[in-house]
């Protein structure tokens, strides 16, 4: 009973197995199944997403294009809504133009008529004046024939002419030719000529020029107008007549070698340097075409001055001033001054001292600033100045007054003695 019981379930359990194994096989074929589904699945789902992504670019092409065609719209509304304006304006002026036509049509009609009737009158004219124009058509065939010989005659005339002309033509080529040739020659001449112009005229400039360069030369002796040119320490002459007196300034630091010099610099001049009135001085005139006149008024140049040994007051200031100049090698102010009153005028020089200070060197009037001693001494500027034209005060008048100061680095004029004063004190200060 056991076997029996044992057998029965390894029969079932061999269906089990069998059952499962036809099962599994049958799993196996419908999976093999579904997969095939599956990539087939796959690869339309591929292919409708290639045609979903085609048609969404085809969508937003056709969105794109609907959104120009809108604008188009929008475009062609703007341009019949502008439109409509135009044509019912339009439509207006061929309304006002009917109008204008038909209130025109009467009065257009009327001159049509009138046209009409001037057209009739005129027709009638030609009818009755048709034997008239026979005429006139004789008489003009008549005298086509005579102005025909005269136009033949005419012709012939313009015929000859054209050949003169020509022969003229041929004058004029060959004229014109020697002009040409003629043209160089006279073109070189009259380049030779101004050329002898150019240097005439340089000549003639260089002559006015030499003139007033002379006439500037001879007549600032007696215009003064360039005073500071009087005054020469670089003079040669000068220099030397300095040095045969001082011997030179040996020591720059000893003002008493100085002044010991400057009063025997003086003493040269007045001892050795005779007064004289000046002659008769010649004027230039502007051009050698004006007349000479002449001035006993006239001043020397120093080198003149020591040459001559002879000279008036300014030439004799002028010539110390200039060897005082030289001998200080040019490094401190010596002026002449000039005094000018009722009866005439006077020079003298005049050395500027610090301190408010000046003194007076006039070799013509044998004044000089002094001590009791006789040595050279500085004064106060009003103080001495006072004193020099009180000195001059009964020969040149009660008015006497400075009027100029001038050097080869200066010239000043003044007003008055308070002006020359006032300027005096404040370089001096």
């Amino acid at each position: 009973m056991g076997f029996k019981m044992g057998s029965l379930s390894g029969v079932k359990a061999l269906v089990v197995i069998i059952l499962l194994v036809i099962s599994i096989g049958v799993l196996a074929g419908y999976t093999y199944v579904l997969n095939i589904q599956v990539s087939e699945l796959r690869g339309e789902n591929s292919a409708l997403k290639s045609e979903i992504a085609i048609r969404a670019n085809i969508m937003d092409m056709l969105r794109s294009r609907v959104a120009e065609l809108e604008d188009e719209k929008n475009l062609l509304q703007s341009w019949l809504w502008g439109n409509t304006t135009l044509l019912n304006s339009v439509a207006m002026e061929r309304e006002k133009l009917a109008s204008w036509l038909e209130g025109n049509k009467t009065q257009y009609e009327s001159q049509i008529a009138v046209l009409s009737s001037q057209v009739e009158q005129l027709q009638l004219w030609l009818q009755s004046n048709q034997t008239l124009l026979r005429e006139t058509q004789a008489w003009l065939q008549g005298n086509i024939t005579y102005y025909e010989s005269q136009v033949a005659m005419l012709k012939s005339k313009i015929d000859t002419l054209n050949s003169q002309i020509a022969i003229l033509e041929d004058e004029k080529v060959q004229l014109q030719a020697w002009l040409l040739g003629n043209i160089t020659y006279y073109e070189l001449q009259v380049s030779q000529l101004s050329k002898q112009i150019e240097d005439l005229n340089a000549t003639l400039q260089a002559y006015i020029n030499a003139y007033q360069a002379l006439r500037d030369r001879v007549n600032m002796r007696w215009n003064h107008e360039n005073a500071t040119l009087f005054i020469t320490p670089t003079d040669p002459i000068v220099q030397s007549t300095v040095y045969s007196i001082t011997g030179g300034w040996s020591n720059t630091s000893d003002w008493n070698e100085f002044w010991i010099d400057v009063k025997a610099l003086y003493d040269w001049v007045v001892e050795n340097i005779e007064y004289r009135y000046d002659g008769l001085y010649p004027m230039l005139p502007g051009t050698p075409f004006g007349s000479l006149d002449f001035l006993d008024e006239m001043w020397q140049f120093p080198n003149e001055t020591l040459k001559l040994s002879m000279g008036d007051c300014e030439d004799m200031a002028i010539l110390l001033a200039s060897m005082i100049r030289s001998y200080n090698d040019m490094k401190y102010s010596v002026e002449v001054v000039i005094i000018i009153g009722a009866k005439g005028a006077h020079a003298g020089v005049q050395l500027p001292v610090q301190g408010g200070k000046i003194v007076i060197l006039d070799p013509a009037g044998h004044y000089y600033t002094h001590d009791a001693w006789g040595n050279i001494v500085s004064k106060d500027i009003e103080t001495e100045i006072n004193n020099w034209l009180n000195y001059w005060k009964p020969y040149l008048g009660s008015d006497v007054r400075v009027v100029r100061v001038f050097s080869d680095y200066i010239d000043k004029g003044f007003n008055n003695t308070s002006d020359y004063l006032s300027w005096m004190y404040s370089r001096t200060k």
